[in-house]
């Protein structure tokens, strides 16, 4: 963030020292914030000369929680295999998830078999079809065991907007999860290992699309102007 506002309330930045800002009040109260921050996307060489001197940056407990894991040997050896020519943190990153998102794994919303132990593993290992939470979590337990600080991020991805209700339409199916690596110097860095599902929406399903477009436009209009 790089600067915010809030109604009745002290603010100050987190001890973790992650970037993230803290709100010295209840949580029992409603505070009213707002917020600008500025993304700034440099070019590769820039994110290659970042340090991996973790230990120095985050407190001890949160470079804990941040690395924490417990994937399979036969995982492991996987992430050895894919990052062996990357030196830097962005470059194992970027291994990683190149190897997510490459052909040999399938992105379906449909939940696969998995068992309730090592799901990830397996998913990693065999299955390598699923959906956008299996990949985020297989992308940050690989993360975390090169001991690079990783967080899972839940939200949505894309948005509509209509230039005549001056609005963004966010749509239940943009729910989506991702990853965060804690690149030092810059803070949380996006990155997306979920390769791109295949569009393939019937006539009805359009249709369908159309008309709720038209009911979310006529209600915004209303609760902009009536």
């Amino acid at each position: 963030a790089q600067r915010v506002e809030v109604e009745a309330a002290e603010i100050t930045w987190s001890r973790s020292r992650d970037g993230t800002i803290q709100v010295l009040r209840s949580a029992r109260d409603v505070v009213e914030y707002e917020a600008w921050s500025e993304v700034a996307i440099p070019p590769d060489d820039v994110w290659a000369e970042a340090p991996d001197n973790y230990g120095d940056i985050i407190d001890e407990r949160l470079y804990g929680v941040y690395t924490n894991h417990d994937l399979l040997p036969a995982t492991l050896a996987i992430v050895d295999s894919v990052t062996s020519g990357a030196d830097t943190v962005y470059e194992k990153a970027v291994a990683l998830r190149d190897y997510l998102s490459s052909p040999e794994f399938l992105y379906t919303t449909e939940i696969p078999s998995l068992s309730a132990q090592n799901a990830v593993d397996q998913f990693v290992q065999t299955v390598r079809v699923g959906h956008c939470q299996l990949y985020a979590s297989a992308l940050a337990l690989m993360l975390r065991s090169e001991g690079i600080p990783t967080r899972i991020v839940s939200g949505y991805r894309g948005g509509e907007f209509d230039p005549g209700a001056r609005s963004y339409t966010v749509r239940a199916d943009m729910a989506h999860v991702w990853v965060e690596v804690f690149f030092i110097g810059y803070g949380w860095v996006v990155f997306d290992p979920s390769p791109m599902a295949a569009e393939n929406e019937s006539m009805l399903g359009a249709l369908s699309r159309q008309v709720s477009r038209s009911i979310l436009r006529g209600k915004m209009l209303w609760y902009q102007s009536v």
